[in-house]
């Protein structure tokens, strides 16, 4: 990513972040839930499913930008990063990557509109 698009997509982020983020950090911190209106708050803006293909629903980003919202958005309340890989991070990126296309159909979607979450689960033998 070229230094001036990183510098302006940082200075948007934080005000994103300032403005509509930090209200529903103080009510996190205030009552100890997430409210329904974070996932709507970064569905609506374009947030979830960043790194999935448009085909899907998702935002295509690259990975730069990504991790530049994630720590943007960390800045303000770690609960925003675990929102953004409920519809990005090894759940949906492991559908995408091995899942069959009837399963990229019907779960993917879902996922990048939050009205799915999705977890990752690893063990050793």
């Amino acid at each position: 990513m070229r230094p001036e698009l990183n510098a302006e997509l940082r200075s948007a982020l934080r005000n994103f972040v300032t403005a509509k983020l930090d209200p529903i950090a103080a009510e996190i911190d205030r009552t100890g839930a997430v409210p329904p209106e974070a996932i709507e708050v970064l569905r609506k803006h374009g947030y979830l499913g960043m790194l999935l293909p448009p085909e899907y629903g998702g935002g295509g980003v690259d990975l730069a930008t990504y991790c530049l919202t994630l720590e943007e958005f960390s800045r303000s309340h770690r609960v925003f990063t675990l929102l953004l890989d409920y519809s990005t991070g090894l759940g949906p990126l492991g559908i995408l990557r091995f899942g069959t296309e009837e399963q990229r159909k019907r779960w993917l979607p879902d996922l990048v509109s939050g009205r799915a979450k999705a977890a990752f689960a690893l063990t050793e033998p």
